[in-house]
């Protein structure tokens, strides 16, 4: 009985904290898989789940990029979480290029005009429908639609598939050549000394 009791919250505990990490787009984690393998992206996004189960209130949590290496598809479920967060009483600010985040916030800062030296000042400020209206925006436009990021149609080939017999077999000769010369490696490149570091 007593074994029963303490086994019961334990499993509680671990569902629980592995639901968490469902709720964060992580259910392709193994348990067992190293710390030092986690991409940044990922880390974040496990120590969020942690400060979902921790019940905290009255935080501030800065979030850089949090659906960086997400996939679009776990996005809802990444938003479902920080908007758990944030009816527990918490205040994040969120950095992010991702227009599904941008449009599920309850405000934004629209930092330009320009990016690097040539921005760092707020041009906009709102829900993200006001940021859509104002004209100073850089973001809104892409927000509502009047502007868009074309996606390139025509894609380069990776180093190693243009160098395979299967890639160069139906690609024109002038094109082998290139690809042949670019998969070459660079014999200019000066060979080390034994024992140089």
């Amino acid at each position: 009985d007593r074994d029963r009791r303490i086994a019961g919250e334990l499993l509680r505990e671990i569902t629980g904290r592995v639901a968490f990490l469902n709720d964060v787009g992580l259910e392709y984690l193994s348990l067992s898989r190293p710390a030092a393998s986690l991409s940044n992206g990922e880390a974040q996004r496990i120590r969020l789940a942690s400060q979902l189960g921790s019940g905290l209130c009255g935080v501030l949590y800065l979030l850089d990029e949090p659906t960086i290496g997400l996939h679009p598809r776990d996005n809802t479920k990444l938003l479902k979480a920080l908007h758990r967060l944030r009816d527990l009483g918490n205040t994040l600010l969120v950095v992010e290029h991702d227009k599904e985040v941008i449009e599920n916030c309850d405000a934004l800062l629209d930092f330009g005009p320009g990016a690097g030296r040539f921005g760092g000042n707020i041009v906009s400020a709102g829900t993200p429908a006001q940021v859509q209206k104002n004209a100073a925006s850089v973001t809104g436009p892409y927000l509502s639609g009047r502007k868009a990021i074309p996606v390139p149609t025509n894609r380069r080939l990776g180093i190693e598939l243009a160098s395979s017999t299967s890639a160069t077999q139906s690609t024109p000769a002038a094109t082998k050549e290139s690809l042949a010369e670019t998969a070459k490696p660079d014999t200019k490149t000066r060979k080390r000394k034994k024992g140089a570091t």
